[in-house]
């Protein structure tokens, strides 16, 4: 990690990542890496795990081999001939072998140099080397998070996770600036984030060491979840903490209390040890100004004795300077529209420095502008809030984790890493203020700044790219940069400014930020996309995320995905978060999707079209039916092209359960989509499902060769139909869901089984024995229950029409009968022996047991031949979702 730059006074120790090889490694390709070390990849639905010459590796073994194989590997089949392994380890002042990675930097300007010649030379949109270190990277991305999962904590040392994703992460951006610089497209591995909700965490032990340095839980969650890159979060993890003076003890992750503003609420004064230096306020001339359609402003008096301040009315022709500042750091005043005069003689010493002419510019500021009574008033001035920060000749933002540091001491970087980490672009309010300022600064101890001269003075090295990008992004999703992007000819930002924000803008803008009181959420959200302000002030406050989501245009497909915890309740807008800003830790509202996707929001739901599938009317048969078949991990489903897929309906725990011949995680908790609809479907409903993603998606390939790796799920909602309208299918959701192909391996293992039972259903219908079947069986207590409760009683009564495969009944005897046919056919079919040994081999069954398996399954499959088939439905097919 000691190629990644640092602030200037770094807080914490430099990180040494440990070298835990017990061998060098081996010098040949990484994907092949494995098998010439006796090493055996068990990919599995329930995650990878390892096997070293057949046997459990112990926990050094494993951590020295996914070293090799990750980093070392990675390295090697990036650079090739031009790395020097030996280069990247080191001895440090203990003794102990350490990781370096400062040969990184040279090796990657070389190393791009090299392949954009390659690129221009094969006059080719992508050279054969540039499209396998893509694919190689997607695949360090999915194997590396995957282990990560499945490993108990401690087994791989942390700092060595940090690493490999850092690593990748420069690679991926080194990919991405080779790509932009020759003017073609790149691949989407960018936005595969090594660290997001969801996936097993990356860099964890900054995050205790923030809080042991004296953050905020409240930040350090903010800066958890919405930092992408483990070179980004390092950097973080080495700023200084905010409000360092504030005590933290009672905050939370979801709340700090150093930012209520309540009863209790004191104004301060900004001077050292002032206190009685007097309060400004002229509320009756603001109220007189308001009344028509000018702005007050604040101009401070020719009297150079001592500070003194009048209301002045503005117009189009008066240059001003508007205050956007956090109330909670002491510049607000709940009680009454006036201000210490030390604290507006301070505003008015910097706002005097930012004219032309150093003479005094008025100014305005919200705490003494917008009347608190009478309400009348406040909403006139709340309806035209827009208009000061919209005509002011600069927005000046004042946040005391900006004006308390000298910029000229510090980096570029460490100028726009503060400002995002700023509690000022953690407040919603601000957020509106930052956008439609014409020019916007932030002060600091020595002066303002504006954000055109951090981007043009950033760092342009290679080890600093993934983290200038990040930040980058990051403060342009929470300040609009059209006027940056316009001042430094930035043509493509320019033309991707929108005047009124989307949905998407709002969400990544918003999803960090937090407001002293919840109601204002809406207000909010109305006055930044341009809707009805009148309206919106005169609903009470439960009223307004309703009006708010009826009324947006343009919704986001990934909206149906959101696995906010508290959506609406109210028919037709059960889809919709309930509060816009929460639930962090969930945050995927899969935004980004490309191209985008959007619907539109009806009175009966939402309308937009989606991929998905139908499954078989006959799946639910009864009450319990979605409970024992969705939250079981038992079930495949096969489609109309004979592809099999099992679906993920459940979180998973951490206790391990045996399950006949097997483990297997048990179901903690079902992923509600509304907490309004806890129930699940019932008997006779058909089953409905909606995919983030195309089912093409399923086709990619997997790079390794390996049979039994497989593609990432999809994201996907279960619900139930109630009917189609106009060609419109109706869906009320009941569950978030992970559809999952299974990989090739068990497509033909899967296949094996179905074909296993037609097999047994046509001897049993050849020999057309339909009575005297003995419901008696031993040892098979579980499928017994399974069978019972599912089905009910067998119908064993004879019949005078001639049974069928369609209508071949099932009854106790026949599930016995068939469970021992398959355990003797997977033993004997040269075809489903070599299948069912791979598959046994795989999941560390004997023999004896991977023929039982597949006799077990066999059993299942005949219970569910009629039942488990599901229906594929094109992304050009409309639905109403509730």
């Amino acid at each position: 990690m000691d190629h990644l730059p640092h602030p200037k006074r770094p807080t914490l120790d430099l990180i040494e990542v440990p070298y835990r090889c017990e061998e060098p490694y081996d010098g040949g390709p990484m994907l092949s890496y494995p098998d010439r070390q006796g090493w055996q990849v068990l990919y599995s639905p329930a995650g990878i795990s390892y096997l070293h010459h057949g046997e459990q590796p112990s926990d050094g073994q494993l951590e020295s081999f996914l070293q090799n194989y990750f980093y070392f590997g990675l390295l090697l089949e990036a650079f090739g001939e031009h790395c020097d392994l030996f280069a990247f380890v080191k001895v440090n002042d203990s003794g102990q072998s350490i990781v370096t990675s400062a040969p990184l930097e040279d090796l990657t300007v070389q190393w791009m140099a090299r392949v954009k010649a390659e690129i221009e030379a094969e006059g080719t949109e992508q050279s054969n080397r540039w499209s396998h270190i893509d694919s190689v990277l997607r695949h360090v991305w999915k194997n590396a998070l995957n282990t990560k999962s499945t490993l108990k904590d401690g087994v791989v040392d942390e700092r060595i996770w940090l690493s490999i994703a850092e690593l990748a992460t420069l690679l991926a951006h080194a990919v991405r600036d080779s790509f932009t610089e020759l003017g073609k497209e790149t691949s989407d591995i960018i936005s595969w984030s090594w660290r997001s909700p969801g996936n097993p965490s990356i860099g964890q032990f900054l995050i205790d060491s923030m809080l042991e340095k004296g953050w905020c839980p409240f930040d350090t969650k903010a800066i958890d979840l919405t930092t992408k890159s483990p070179g980004t979060l390092y950097y973080l993890a080495n700023l200084p903490p905010l409000r360092p003076y504030a005590d933290h003890a009672k905050c939370t992750p979801d709340h700090c209390v150093q930012m209520n503003v309540n009863e209790s609420y004191r104004t301060l004064h900004s001077a050292t040890g002032c206190t009685d230096c007097g309060d400004f306020e002229n509320t009756e001339e603001v109220i007189r100004i308001l009344e028509g359609e000018e702005l007050p402003l604040i101009q401070a008096t020719d009297d150079t004795s001592k500070p003194g301040f009048n209301i002045i009315q503005g117009s189009s022709s008066t240059e001003f300077i508007a205050i956007s500042h956090v109330w909670a750091e002491g510049l607000g005043n709940p009680h009454a529209n006036s201000l210490p005069l030390c604290s507006l003689d301070w505003i008015n010493k910097l706002v005097k420095r930012m004219s032309n002419s150093g003479e005094t510019m008025p100014f305005w500021i919200d705490t003494i502008c917008v009347p608190i009574k009478p309400e009348r008033m406040r909403i006139r001035a709340m309806n035209r809030l827009r208009k000061p920060y919209q005509d002011a000749k600069y927005v000046l933002v004042l946040d005391s984790y900006l004006y308390t540091q000298d910029s000229t001491s510090i980096s570029y970087l460490e100028i726009l890493a503060r400002v995002n980490c700023s509690t000022w672009a953690k407040r919603l309010w601000t957020f509106q203020e930052g956008r439609l300022a014409k020019k916007l600064c932030f002060q600091f101890s020595d002066r303002s700044v504006r954000m055109e001269e951090v981007f043009l003075g950033l760092d342009d090295s290679i080890a600093a790219s993934s983290l200038c990008a990040e930040m980058r992004v990051e403060y342009r999703a929470s300040i609009p940069m059209r006027n940056i992007a316009i001042d430094m000819n930035l043509e493509t930002i320019v033309r991707e400014y929108r005047p009124v924000p989307t949905i998407r803008d709002m969400r990544e803008s918003l999803k960090a930020r937090a407001v002293s009181v919840p109601a204002d959420e809406g207000l909010c959200l109305f006055c930044n996309m341009g809707l009805d302000m009148e309206l919106v002030t005169t609903l009470a406050p439960e009223e307004r995320m309703p009006a708010f989501w009826r009324l947006v245009d343009q919704i986001p497909l990934g909206l149906v995905f959101s696995t906010a915890t508290e959506k609406l309740t109210q028919p037709g807008l059960r889809w919709a978060p309930k509060p816009f800003m929460g639930d962090l830790e969930t945050r995927h509202w899969y935004l980004e999707l490309h191209p985008s996707v959007d619907g539109s929001p009806t009175p009966n739901g939402l309308q937009i079209q989606a991929s998905g599938f139908y499954f078989s009317p006959n799946i639910l048969r009864q009450d319990e039916s979605f409970d024992l078949l969705f939250l079981q991990e038992w079930l495949p489903l096969r489609d109309g092209n004979g592809i099999w897929y099992f679906l993920e309906v459940c979180l998973m725990s951490r206790i391990i359960v045996p399950v006949l011949f097997g483990q297997r995680l048990t179901p903690n908790r079902t992923k509600i989509w509304n907490q309004e609809r806890v129930t699940n479907p019932r008997a006779g409903e058909q089953l409905g499902m909606l995919l983030v993603k195309d089912h093409s998606v399923f086709t990619e390939r997997t790079l390794t060769g390996n049979m039994f790796d497989y593609v990432p799920g999809i994201q996907a909602v279960v619900g139930v139909l109630f009917g189609m309208d106009d060609r419109v299918e109706k869906i009320e959701i009941y569950h978030h869901a992970t559809m999952h192909r299974y990989s090739e391996a068990f497509q033909i293992y899967f296949s094996q089984v179905a074909e296993c039972v037609e097999k047994f259903v046509m001897e049993e219908l050849s020999r057309n024995e339909f009575d005297g079947l003995d419901t008696g069986e031993v040892g098979n207590e579980y499928f017994n229950d399974i069978d019972s409760r599912l089905n009910g009683e067998s119908n064993e009564e004879n019949t005078q029409e001639k049974e069928t495969s369609e209508t071949f009944e099932l009854t106790d005897e026949r599930r016995v009968l068939c469970q021992a046919f398959a355990t003797e056919y997977a033993a004997s079919s040269p075809a489903a022996r070599k299948i069912t040994l791979a598959q046994g081999l795989n999941q560390r069954r004997s023999a004896e047991q991977a023929f039982a398996h597949f006799g077990a399954l066999a059993r299942s499959q005949l219970q569910m031949r009629l039942r488990n088939r599901i229906w594929s439905v094109p992304q050009t097919q409309t639905w109403c979702i509730d």
